[in-house]
């Protein structure tokens, strides 16, 4: 997708929930390997879903954007490892959704299982901090001719910390990620990697 998500899929286009998690789940354990840590383990990978679900209603936040999210930030890996923001700020990003400033993570558990508190709190960060961007997004001018549309602008601003209305949401990314918003619809239309 190109441009500023006026065109793209609408959120009645987007797969449903449980489509996207009988999809993006199986893949949780390459988004470990990849990264050589441990896999997840059932318990773990239920209180992702258990957490997401919660808690994205808890914001006002559709919870297909969070999971994808968490697919495109970590691949579901709950041990994955913090990353940092380009210098000079050198801001962790830790966790599920490496989130801005984030507080929790599973990172250097190895083996050991991640508990269901730190998970809630991967998700807990990541989505609070996301749902200030819809908020946001909401609020610029021109504002976006949609909700879907809302959170694409939403998901450039998570990835690169701006946003002009009217800009392409694949050309607009600085630092960061440039074709982060076009991944997170093809993700949200359910495409599995």
């Amino acid at each position: 997708y190109t441009g500023d998500g006026s065109t793209w899929p609408t959120m009645d286009k987007w797969a449903s929930f449980d489509a996207m998690w009988t999809k993006f789940s199986p893949l949780f354990a390459s988004g470990c390997t990849s990264k050589q840590l441990p896999t997840n383990s059932p318990a773990e990978t239920a209180n992702i879903k258990s957490a997401i679900q919660t808690i994205s209603k808890q914001h006002s936040v559709d919870e297909r954007v969070i999971l994808a999210m968490v697919m495109q930030e970590s691949g579901g890996c709950a041990r994955v490892k913090t990353t940092t923001s380009p210098p000079p700020d050198n801001i962790p990003n830790p966790g599920l959704m490496q989130d801005y400033k984030g507080s929790h993570n599973c990172e250097g558990f190895g083996s050991k299982e991640c508990p269901k508190s730190q998970i809630d709190g991967m998700i807990e960060d990541g989505t609070s901090f996301f749902a200030e961007k819809v908020k946001g997004a909401g609020a610029l001018s021109p504002a976006p001719k949609n909700d879907a549309q809302k959170y694409y602008w939403a998901l450039r601003i998570y990835n690169s910390g701006n946003y002009k209305p009217g800009d392409n949401l694949v050309g607009s990314a600085g630092a960061a990620t440039a074709p982060y918003a076009s991944d997170m619809a093809n993700r949200l239309m359910g495409v599995a990697w």
